[in-house]
This record gives C-alpha cells, sequence and structure tokens, in this order.
C-alpha cells in the first residue's frame, strides 16, 4: 500500500482477501470505479481504493515485518507449495547438506556487508516505524 506522506511514499505489505463493492465511485484509468480490495494487513482486513496499491518492491525488513503479524497470529503468508518446497530445504539441511554459494554471490554478499558497515548502515524501519518517527511518537 503506497502510503503519500510529506512527498514520499511507504508501502506495507497485504493480501488481497476480496472485493468490496459499492463504494463513493473513484477514477481508476480514467474510469469510474465502484470497487475497493479488501486488504488484510494480519490484524486487520480493510477495504482501499485500487489506486493505492502496487506490485512494487518493498522493503525486505517491511515483508518479514508482515510475516511476524501473520505468524504471531497462527497464519502462513506462504502457499502450499511454497512450505513444500520450505520444509524440503529443512529436511536437507537436518541431513547434513548444506547450500553452496558460487564465488559470485559469495563476493556479493562480502562486498554488500562491507559497504553496509563502512556507510554505518542504518537498522531498516518498517512502514509503521515510520509513520510514528515522523509523528514524533
Amino acid at each position: 500500500i503506497g502510503v503519500e506522506h510529506d512527498g514520499s511514499k511507504l508501502y506495507r505489505a497485504a493480501l488481497v482477501a476480496g472485493v468490496a463493492q459499492g463504494c463513493e465511485p473513484y477514477s481508476l484509468a480514467g474510469r469510474k470505479c465502484c470497487k475497493k480490495l479488501q486488504l488484510d494487513f494480519g490484524e486487520a482486513t480493510l477495504p482501499y481504493p485500487m489506486t493505492v496499491v502496487s506490485n512494487g518492491e518493498f522493503e525486505a525488513v517491511e515483508l518479514r515485518a508482515f510475516e511476524q503479524v501473520l505468524e504471531a497470529r497462527g497464519r502462513s503468508p506462504f502457499s502450499g507449495a511454497r512450505l513444500a518446497e520450505k520444509a524440503a530445504e529443512l529436511r536437507r539441511a537436518v541431513a547434513g547438506e548444506r547450500k553452496s554459494y558460487s564465488e559470485a554471490e559469495v563476493t556479493r554478499m562480502v562486498n554488500q556487508n562491507s559497504q553496509n558497515k563502512a556507510a554505518g548502515a542504518a537498522p531498516q524501519l518498517t512502514a509503521r516505524q515510520k509513520l510514528a518517527q515522523r509523528a514524533g511518537v
């Protein structure tokens, strides 16, 4: 969900739970639209106009925060296929198989880690934390 605030956009991860009908008409791609998406944030499901929804990438920390909300409520954010893939990966790890990394992957990870340390990278904040910080909370 893109939230305009001081000219910047903040994104929250959500699952599309359904479509709500009969809202106040709004313009979507030059046409009138009377539908909103029911977006499940883990702790609440709320209707949003499709004009504020994006399928663009968001920060990994935001996805992890969303996953934690779902996990705290005993829900899984992943599909059955993804869960089966992860279970197989864990079984291989328990059996002693290790993921092997290419030389390029190792170099990329080392360089990224070095750049983050050199830049004194600040911890990433979720959209909720950024909004709270801007509000002075």
